[in-house]
């Protein structure tokens, strides 16, 4: 619309140019045939030819500020047109066929250099005469692996939703670390339906189970807990047995609003709806009835995020894990501050291999 209110002012300023040009004219035409005129009559006509000039220089200044605002506004549509398009992009993510069909090119690439390495190291180790004929072929057949995968994975980068992706991740780790704070912070803890997660050792000794085993058991609850509803409790926070003072002195709380296993009705796992407290024993004891495992274990996504996280990653269920896993072992700011010296005092730095 203001493109168009330009062009017309553009095309009036051109028209007055051009009347005024035969105004002009025609006092030029006046001055040669009354050249005999009485002197007061040429200093007027020599006034009037000079306000004439300015006004036309004037008319030339407002031509190039029209022109330049034209210009101005060309420049602004192409920017928005492509600003739109980019926009456009990232409001329509790719297909589930495409991703899974894109990952699973990159799969089988991989798969397709297992066999020819495995059938390469069998013809070398059955005939010794092909020895130095098969090790050229394995490392021709690697450079070219190498650079077919390479090839495959850039297919990510020029595909147009590299940036889709990027939102993508944040947005739904959001939602999740979302419904985590719900559940972990009831409203009214007194109220709030509970899982007791008591975590006991598998095996006489001290320290049997080891830190990733906790780390296992402590998915495990929570996923439980996301899944049945309910506020996950630590049955004794203070006896992680990895710091002398506790969990909490490490991690930050699993919530701020309920840490108290007090309820109504309590009952062992599977326990029921009306249950206020569960209390569920982490490891599953051996040889327990099947209704002692929960259907959620292994790894079962919410059927409402299923669909977004299957596109998204090429393995649904490390990720899924991965967001319980980020929200339990969130550092005390005290834990950041010790990494951050440690980091600084090691001159820590990228790549991190290990």
């Amino acid at each position: 619309m203001n493109f168009m209110k330009i062009t017309q002012c553009y095309n009036r300023f051109w028209k007055r140019i051009f009347m005024f040009s035969v105004l002009v004219w025609v006092y030029l035409f006046y001055v040669t045939f009354y050249f005999n005129c009485e002197e007061p009559f040429d200093d007027d006509l020599e006034q009037t030819l000079a306000i004439s000039l300015q006004h036309l220089d004037e008319e030339h200044r407002t031509n190039v500020e029209l022109t330049e605002m034209r210009n101005d506004l060309v420049h602004k549509l192409r920017f928005d047109e492509k600003k739109m398009k980019k926009k456009k992009k990232l409001l329509h993510p790719p297909t589930e066929k495409y991703e899974l069909l894109r990952r699973r090119i990159y799969s089988n690439t991989k798969e397709v250099w297992y066999y020819i390495g495995s059938t390469l190291r069998s013809l070398a180790n059955e005939f010794d005469d092909l020895k130095p004929k098969v090790s050229d072929m394995k490392k021709m057949v690697d450079e070219h692996y190498r650079s077919l995968l390479r090839d495959v994975a850039k297919l990510a980068d020029v595909d147009g939703y590299t940036q889709w992706r990027l939102k993508e991740f944040g947005s739904l780790s959001r939602l999740v670390e979302k419904r985590l704070r719900h559940t972990q912070n009831p409203p009214d803890c007194s109220k709030a339906r509970k899982l007791l997660c008591n975590f006991v050792s598998s095996c006489p000794r001290k320290n049997c189970c080891g830190y990733g085993c906790r780390v296992h058991h402590f998915v495990k609850c929570l996923i439980v807990a996301y899944a049945t509803e309910r506020t996950m409790i630590i049955d004794n926070p203070k006896k992680w047995e990895f710091t002398s003072r506790g969990f909490e002195n490490i991690f930050l709380p699993l919530s701020d609003t309920c840490t108290s296993n007090d309820g109504d009705t309590v009952s062992l796992w599977p326990g029921n709806e009306t249950t206020q407290v569960i209390n569920y024993i982490v490891p599953t004891p051996e040889f327990a009835a099947k209704h002692f495992h929960p259907p959620y274990i292994p790894v079962v996504l919410p059927e409402d995020l299923a669909g977004r996280i299957n596109v998204l990653h090429g393995d649904p269920a490390v990720w899924w894990i991965g967001q319980f896993f980020k929200y339990i072992f969130r550092p005390q700011p005290s834990t950041t501050i010790a990494f951050n010296q440690f980091a600084k005092r090691v001159h820590f730095q990228k790549p991190i291999v290990g």
